[in-house]
């Protein structure tokens, strides 16, 4: 049974909060995204984030998923939060950063992330995932926020041990990716943590 518990009226921050990086802006979802949604995807290594490498069995029937996804994720949603990661000098789609499963009685998240192929092994995933942290720990108040990867993933896991997470264990057959049992790793760090290493 989940914990989650829904953030109190009060608790909500009055807007949608866009947050900004030397070089990125995370923005809040527009319907326009979509055929960014569409391209990224399609991209094997987004399994993680979407759950399979060729997301649905159809063209249409994967453009009327992504159609529902974002109108879900519009704005904010009790327990969740979804960022566009986009160039700030060229508003150029990057792809998505995530906090979810928000739970402010345990002060406790979930962060997800993805980026389009050629934004990779540029600094910018590092970079959206610290702007999140910073508004998880600061306006939020979290004091825990973790993060799973499946263990044939290095590189998710290279990037989130940059960031400071510890491994904590293993989640065996925990997703489901291409219709077939995925074992994943959790991840997580700690606002002492963090602050230790921002400061």
């Amino acid at each position: 049974m989940s914990r989650v518990e829904e953030p109190k009226e009060q608790e909500r921050p009055p807007e949608f909060p866009e947050l900004e990086t030397p070089r990125l802006r995370l923005r809040d979802i527009r319907p326009t995204d979509a055929e960014n949604f569409f391209e990224f995807s399609e991209d094997p290594e987004m399994a993680d984030y979407f759950g399979s490498s060729n997301h649905y069995k159809s063209e249409i029937a994967t453009r009327e998923r992504i159609k529902e996804r974002i109108e879900k994720q519009i704005g904010f949603k009790p327990g969740r939060y979804s960022w566009i990661v986009e160039s700030r000098e060229s508003e150029k789609f990057l792809g998505e950063v995530g906090l979810h499963s928000i739970d402010l009685k345990n002060q406790s998240g979930e962060l997800a992330r993805g980026l389009v192929a050629e934004a990779r092994g540029k600094g910018f995933g590092a970079e959206a995932a610290r702007a999140v942290l910073d508004f998880a720990f600061g306006a939020l108040g979290l004091n825990r926020v973790q993060a799973m990867t499946r263990t044939t993933n290095a590189r998710s896991q290279r990037s989130l041990e940059a960031l400071g997470f510890s491994r904590e264990g293993k989640l065996r057959q925990y997703w489901i990716v291409d219709d077939e049992p995925a074992t994943v790793y959790m991840y997580s760090l700690l606002r002492s943590e963090y602050e230790k290493e921002t400061t």
